[in-house]
């Protein structure tokens, strides 16, 4: 089951991503470089990954999406606005291949969104959905966090779902990484 819900959203994203990639020599030749460069400077993701990983939800689907969706909380992170526009569309094709009509309105709505703060507004929305759905389910290996961030959304507040217990902040990324806390765990 959990390899074909994989397969489903591997298929679904590959030309998206193949698409944003370009396919001139040039560009595969820049593209190759970039790679190699980021995997250089951010030899730490790896770390960030095996962590994800080791979270496992009940739900097969919910999973799959659930990766998408850390993809696009590491950007927001990261202050990187096209690698949220890309996450959010791996997202939105994954969501839409699931039924997941929610998920799926919202992180369309994320990849068409002008600017970072934007993204990161309808991101609040999208994580709410996320942490229901979430709790709903349960989580079968692992450990998912409810962080919770009091200034976000002009002091409003907004969560997110971590696998880490270390608060990293996609509302303000760099700009206030560790502002928050962590409401909720979710076994």
């Amino acid at each position: 089951m959990t390899y074909s819900v994989f397969r489903i959203i591997t298929v679904a994203v590959l030309p998206l991503l193949m698409a944003a990639c370009g396919n001139s020599p040039e560009k595969k030749t820049a593209n190759a470089d970039s790679v190699k460069a980021g995997m250089a400077e951010h030899h730490h993701d790896s770390l960030d990954q095996s962590v994800a990983t080791s979270v496992v939800i009940k739900d097969a689907s919910l999973n799959a999406l659930y990766g998408q969706y850390q993809e696009l909380t590491k950007a927001l992170i990261n202050g990187d606005e096209r690698g949220a526009t890309v996450a959010a569309n791996a997202l939105a094709a994954g969501a839409q291949q699931l039924k997941e009509t929610a998920v799926a309105k919202v992180a369309s709505e994320i990849t068409t969104a002008p600017g970072l703060e934007a993204k990161r507004t309808l991101f609040a929305g999208l994580s709410s959905d996320m942490i229901a759905k979430v709790k709903k389910a349960g989580v079968q290996q692992g450990t998912l966090y409810v962080d919770f961030c009091p200034m976000a959304l002009s002091d409003k507040g907004a969560h997110w779902l971590s696998a880490e217990k270390e608060v990293k902040n996609p509302y303000f990324g760099e700009e206030m990484m560790n502002c928050g806390n962590i409401e909720d765990s979710i076994h």
